[in-house]
């Protein structure tokens, strides 16, 4: 074992609080504080594991300096993959970051002499912890990243898709100081200072177990809480348990979360726990056993590394720091530990293969999880699936064969069907005498010719195993009645299943086995007729009985002529699509069609009546939307009261027509109807407040009543079609008809007025395929919104007299862009109305939004991106939406500090700030001091303060800050 302290990896004397090696080993990354901000320093592996390299002054030592947080850096995590560093920190930001390939300018900035080798950019900031950042931790397979925080939450973003949010764990009551990822994927544990351990189920997010007693004497002296899982999955390792008055590390297992093991031996309380990502095989007494190991950081300036199945720590390493070890990081293969203290300084251990074990490789891992959990697949990406249950690895075995069993009896049916059809070739020169018995037979039983009797021989060799009995008699009259017998759903009851689709057989059974079911047929039971006989008009004489059971396809049968099978082996095809053509060809009388009563006088033959042309389909009015239909008996709350309208319709239909009853509900009332009212139509939608009611009918009105009164305010409106949607908003009702009019009435004192008529929504849509309205309301201006299954969301602006698009599904650039901000905006209290997003929502949900997509990576993510945000800026401000124009207005501004668009950032400044720069351009002429409600210069502000996380528009914020000092214009308080 070989321990060395690498004096040169500091942040100039600063505390380190976080430590992580690179998975492929050529890369440490450190992360704490750093002068006036947080840092995070990329160290370069080489020196530090060789001596020889180190000494050289031609390689460099540090790779690269970050210092965009605006805090102290609490965690750093590499990837599973390595293409990706998060970071967290006390300013509450989580960052991504990846390499770039432009280096641009390599000196770090307010520092001496110091040079970055590699250029490292963030990618994503993700804002929605509200507290300091203290650990973090990537899922199997790059997945997740889950981060957890002083806000006592924990946060599961989505590691493909940033900045969209999984899920946000909330159960702790105190701070979350550690989190950790089960590496079969199911888990995820969390420590806090809540004094308990919670694990966390990724199938539904929800609490699997919570652990409290070890840590109940525990005290918050501690700045991290890192736990950790081991690499095969079975133990849990927390930190700051106590044992008595001892502080221990806490040992859980996944077997029913048994915490009855710790590791004791620390002095004071154990900070962070961290498990070797691989797992070693190690030899005792002869035998090979795979291990797993584990160390251990501490206040007591110590570090200690236990081994699976040693009582005993493998070594004790102490007085390694002056302040409490905060972090540890494993190489992949476990050969090496790093560990970090609050002093500034790092510590490196090496241990040979004779002292840990030789690491196993990545299939023999696999070997390990399939003996412990079951079957290892992966389902699309890189998503990890595994079978925990023995049982369900067993039931999917079983399923398995069972499945392979029934693809070798087809077959084998497949193999007896051609044998039978080559014995039928032989005589093919005789045509082939069929009857509706004998062919139905042919077709149902692939067996010799004499069929019957094989079937009788199969229905007496099933008699023990449940054959039921069914009764058959005949009427005087020739006809047969069949007692019915109740025969349950049973998948056993198909012992072979046949491979021709019953498609062209519409009559036959999708299954070949032998029906169970005996029928008795008894002739001396007589009952008299209660209806005129029919003539048959069969060759087959009444009073004999069928053995077929299909009469449908038996009278298809006797009206086909006899038919000629060819000498080939396709005789049984043939034989089918000539059954089925004479099957379809037969004709019914409209009478026996719809049911009704044939009479004996012959039918006049009628002419078909041609389809109508494309010029008479056009006349015709179309419905382009379903029509509205309310429940019977239907309980109508109204806005802002506790009365609601019971509405039953057709509770009388007489020679007049049909009535239905509006009864108006108090609950003071004790249920007595306040007032009732008959309407002559149908009730297909209601909406009101305590002032007035609208009430759309069936007969293609709409009607406004009085509340209080029971009594029409205005004599019923004519909507031109049956109504299809009905809603009100900000004091506004809309009429959507089938024929998609959309009319607007604003109600003053009661009593509509018509703000928009019979705007339609045909020219909105497609020609070709059906829509629906998804969702539509009225914004704060008066003007409605209405989301089509379509895709598409319009915005019917006043000001304009024009339709505004305001979503669609069908852009490439929304569709690359939404989903990455689809849940980062949020109403900050009930009554705040995000009508953008609601709109938006409903016409991407249930929708497709894979294909055209654009990948941000690609040449366009960024124009997409920018085009996005724009899009959204004009959709809000059109919307007359605040807090949705001022989420993307700064999400823009992100976006472009982010990127390093100074040019576009100077526009938005020069815009905002105003008058200085009146005499310069004239478009300043007619500055105004707010947009939306908002104060110019406070958006300015904002912007500033998202300026300073890059320090390369360190330039223009100094410029824009000195301007905005000089500025005329006052800010509001």
């Amino acid at each position: 074992m070989k321990v060395f302290k690498p004096d040169w990896i500091n942040h100039d004397g600063m505390s380190i609080c976080s430590i992580d090696v690179h998975p492929d080993g050529s890369r440490v990354a450190t992360g704490g504080q750093g002068g006036s901000s947080g840092r995070i320093v990329i160290w370069n592996m080489a020196p530090v594991i060789d001596e020889g390299v180190e000494n050289d002054e031609s390689i460099p030592k540090m790779l690269c300096q970050l210092d965009n947080h605006l805090a102290c850096v609490n965690c750093v995590r590499w990837s599973y993959s390595g293409k990706y560093l998060a970071s967290g920190g006390d300013d509450k930001l989580v960052m991504i970051w990846t390499i770039s390939k432009s280096l641009g300018s390599n000196t770090v900035f307010g520092s001496k002499g110091k040079v970055n080798v590699e250029a490292w950019r963030c990618t994503h900031t993700l804002r929605s912890h509200n507290g300091d950042v203290l650990d973090m931790a990537w899922s199997p397979y790059d997945r997740w990243l889950a981060t957890c925080s002083v806000d006592n939450t924990i946060i599961v973003w989505r590691a493909d898709n940033f900045p969209e949010i999984i899920s946000i764990l909330k159960g702790h009551t105190g701070l979350v100081k550690g989190v950790s990822w089960d590496p079969v994927g199911k888990y995820l544990g969390s420590q806090s200072d809540d004094k308990s351990v919670r694990i966390w189920r990724t199938c539904d997010w929800s609490t699997e177990t919570v652990i409290r007693k070890p840590f109940e004497q525990c005290t918050p002296t501690t700045m991290v809480l890192r736990l950790s899982w081991s690499p095969d999955g079975q133990i849990l390792v927390t930190a700051h348990a106590m044992n008595g008055t001892g502080p221990t590390a806490q040992i859980i297992e996944r077997d029913g979360w048994d915490h009855s093991k710790d590791m004791v031996g620390h002095g004071l309380a154990v900070t962070c726990a961290r498990y070797s990502p691989a797992i070693t095989e190690t030899t005792k007494k002869g035998k090979n056993q795979h291990t797993c190991n584990c160390a251990l950081g501490s206040r007591d300036l110590s570090v200690s590394v236990w081994m699976t199945g040693m009582e005993r720590p493998l070594t004790v390493i102490k007085d390694l720091f002056s302040s409490p070890v905060l972090d540890l990081g494993w190489s992949s293969n476990g050969q090496f530990l790093m560990a970090c203290s609050g002093d500034g300084s790092t510590a490196y251990m090496e241990f040979s293969s004779q002292e840990i074990g030789r690491p196993i490789s990545d299939h023999e891992r696999n070997v390990v999880l399939e003996k412990l959990y079951g079957k290892v697949t992966l389902g699309t990406g890189n998503d990890l699936l595994m079978i925990e249950n023995p049982e369900i690895l067993a039931r999917t075995a079983k399923l398995k064969e069972e499945s392979k069993k029934s693809e070798d009896s087809i077959h084998r049916i497949e193999a007896k069907l051609k044998k039978s059809l080559k014995s039928h070739s032989t005589s093919a020169t005789e045509p082939l005498q069929t009857n509706g018995s004998s062919q139905l037979c042919s077709l149902t039983s692939p067996v010799t010719p004499n069929s019957s009797n094989n079937i009788d021989n199969h229905l007496s060799s099933k008699e023990s195993k449940g054959t039921k009995k069914q009764i058959e008699t005949r009427t005087s009259d020739g006809r047969r009645r069949i007692t019915p017998i109740f025969i349950p759903l049973n998948v056993e009851n198909c012992e072979e299943i046949t491979p021709f689709c019953a498609d062209s057989m519409p009559s036959f059974s999708s299954c070949m086995s032998k029906s169970r079911i005996v029928i008795e047929k008894r002739d001396d039971v007589v009952v008299t007729p209660n209806v005129t006989p029919a003539k048959s008009t069969g060759t087959q004489s009444a009073s004999t009985p069928s053995k077929c059971s299909t009469p449908t396809l038996n009278t298809t049968l006797t009206q086909s002529p006899k038919v000629e099978v060819p000498p080939s082996t396709n005789a049984f095809s043939s034989l089918i699509a000539t059954v089925e053509k004479s099957h379809t060809t037969v004709k019914r009388p409209r009478s026996h069609t719809l049911g009704m009563n044939v009479k004996k006088k012959k039918l006049k033959e009628t002419k078909e009546v041609p389809a109508p042309s494309k010029r008479c389909l056009s006349q015709l009015p179309l419905d382009l939307l379903p029509p509205l239909v309310l429940a019977n008996a239907r309980h109508v709350k109204l806005s802002k009261t506790r009365n609601y309208v019971n509405v039953e319709n057709s509770v009388s239909k007489g020679p007049a027509g049909q009535l239905s009853v509006l009864r108006l509900i108090s609950p003071d009332a004790e249920d007595k109807p306040v007032w009732e009212l008959a309407l002559g139509a149908e009730v297909c939608g209601c909406v009101g407040t305590a002032d007035w009611l609208a009430l759309a009918c069936d007969d293609s009105t709409l009607r406004f009543v009085d509340t209080r009164r029971g009594t029409h305010l205005v004599p019923p409106i004519c909507l031109g079609s049956r109504p299809s949607l009905l809603t009100h908003s900000h004091a506004h009702v809309v009429s959507i008809t089938t024929s998609g009019a959309l009319t607007l009435w604003k109600v003053i004192n009661g009593l509509p007025q018509a703000v928009l008529y019979d705007k339609s929504l045909a020219p909105l849509v497609p020609s070709e395929g059906e829509f629906r309205v998804k969702e539509c309301f009225v914004n704060e201006a008066g003007e409605p919104v209405v989301a089509l299954s379509c895709g598409k969301a319009f915005l019917y602006s006043v000001t304009h007299n024009c339709w505004l698009l305001i979503a669609n599904t069908n852009d490439p650039v929304m569709r690359s862009t939404h989903l990455s901000y689809r849940s980062s905006l949020r109403s900050v209290s009930p009554t705040e109305s995000l009508p953008l997003k609601s709109v938006q929502i409903a016409t991407f949900n249930g929708l497709s939004t894979g294909s055209g997509r654009v990948s941000v990576g690609s040449e366009f993510g960024s124009i997409c991106t920018m085009t996005y945000l724009d899009t959204q800026i004009s959709s809000s401000r059109a919307l007359n939406s605040r807090p949705e124009y001022k989420f993307w207005f700064l999400a823009l501004v992100r976006f472009l500090v982010q990127h390093d668009h100074e040019v576009r950032l100077r526009s938005i400044c020069e815009d905002l700030l105003g008058p200085t720069y009146a005499s310069i351009n004239n478009r300043h002429s007619h500055w105004e001091e707010e947009i939306l409600g908002f104060n110019k210069h406070a958006l300015l502000r904002e912007v500033l303060k998202e300026m300073t996380q890059n320090l390369k528009l360190q330039r223009l914020y100094t410029e824009i800050v000195s301007q905005l000092e000089l500025s005329p214009i006052k800010e509001e308080t």
